[in-house]
């Protein structure tokens, strides 16, 4: 499969003050894990839960969720993994998004 997991801010401006003008950060290519055992079971997942496959997910609770999913699955390192949690306290009320982007 020939995509990108993709995690996000929309950007955050009080005011006329611009705090974050937007991120989005790869955080799983999913074309080099397609080979591995549990491949199927995250695209499934990620097909019932966050349903990626039918738009982005903004609700911040099924992102975590979806994050962790990945990470339990040996998809992301350790490293990767602790970016992604001070990315998100970082960007938490600029309003999360997970997608699914075609390469």
């Amino acid at each position: 499969m020939k995509a990108l997991i993709i995690l996000a801010c929309e950007g955050r401006i009080d005011e006329d003050f611009r705090f974050c003008s937007g991120v989005n950060n790869v955080i799983l290519d999913l074309e080099t894990i397609s080979h591995t055992e549990n491949f199927k079971s995250l695209v499934v997942y990620l097909d019932k839960v966050p349903k990626l496959f039918d738009g982005a997910c903004c609700v911040n609770n099924i992102i975590t969720n979806a994050v962790h999913k990945i990470y339990e699955l040996n998809y992301l390192t350790e490293v990767k993994y602790k970016y992604i949690c001070n990315f998100y306290q970082f960007h938490a009320r600029c309003g999360m998004i997970l997608k699914v982007e075609p390469k």
